[in-house]
């Protein structure tokens, strides 16, 4: 992804989230936030099971797939929908699912505005890069770093703005984190929405 870090306008940086909050992230500033369909999960990883809890306590539905192969979820779920109308999903998987989704998506015009791809690194962190609007971005990167990655990744996902700026990246670890990815597997929170641009 090439991620680089990426200084940002002090403005994006003031209605960031802030660092550390479990339990809610700060929306002053976000604007509207995207209306969210659905919120992905795959039952084979625990952080993505958490994902999928955390996004229906925020009211947000959820769609499970336990292979990691979403043709049910598309022919059932998503292309039924799509073919209405766009609407903006969410989600944290492994790749595969989200490659697919994102090219059926351009369909209808739509595409990932926003991707964290999280890894296990050594001595047992978890890697996070990040790319997608520059706030989303920063608010992300303060608060990944808390040991409860999965909820407040996935809050600041919840409150994605419907309208995105220029686009950023950057990396960071989460130390000790509460919940691991497994070795063998990389995992991808993202959000996939029409662009509107600010």
């Amino acid at each position: 992804m090439g991620i680089v870090a990426t200084v940002l306008p002090l403005d994006a940086i003031a209605w960031a989230a802030p660092p550390a909050a479990a339990s809610s992230v700060a929306n002053t500033g976000w604007g509207e936030p995207v209306a969210l369909y659905k919120a992905v999960y795959d039952t084979r990883f625990a952080a993505s099971r958490a994902f999928g809890e955390r996004m229906a306590a925020r009211g947000v539905d959820t769609a499970a797939t336990t292979t990691g192969d979403i043709t049910a979820l598309w022919n059932d779920t998503f292309y039924p929908q799509w073919q209405k109308g766009a609407a903006a999903i969410a989600g944290l998987t492994a790749r595969g699912p989200l490659f697919c989704l994102e090219e059926l998506a351009r369909d209808h015009g739509m595409r990932v505005v926003f991707r964290a791809q999280h890894s296990s690194s050594s001595a047992g962190a978890v890697q996070h890069e990040i790319e997608g609007a520059g706030v989303v971005v920063e608010a992300v990167r303060r608060v990944a770093t808390d040991s409860d990655w999965v909820s407040v990744v996935s809050d600041v996902i919840a409150r994605h703005p419907r309208t995105v700026a220029a686009n950023a990246s950057v990396q960071v670890q989460t130390v000790r984190p509460a919940m691991q990815v497994p070795e063998d597997e990389v995992l991808y929170s993202w959000v996939i929405a029409p662009v509107v641009r600010s």
